[in-house]
């Protein structure tokens, strides 16, 4: 199994079903990344960069939703 951190809460996965991008594992656990950014392992990272953004064992993600209202 391999492992990541989300928002403070380990998540694991199989080997096969591990996300291999960010936006994948904004998809797995049902999250639209429109409005969101993310710090991974210290690093911010725009939902434009989501595709792109390659993710290891063992990282730590926090992501944050922005809300818009008056």
């Amino acid at each position: 199994m391999e492992r990541i951190i989300v928002n403070g809460e380990v998540k694991e996965f199989s080997v096969e079903d591990f996300p291999a991008t960010l936006l994948d594992l904004v998809k797995k656990i049902d999250l639209i990344p429109e409005g969101l950014i993310a710090d991974v392992d210290g690093v911010v990272v725009q939902n434009t960069e989501f595709e792109t953004f390659e993710l290891k064992p063992e990282s730590k993600i926090e992501l944050v939703q922005f809300v818009g209202g008056g």
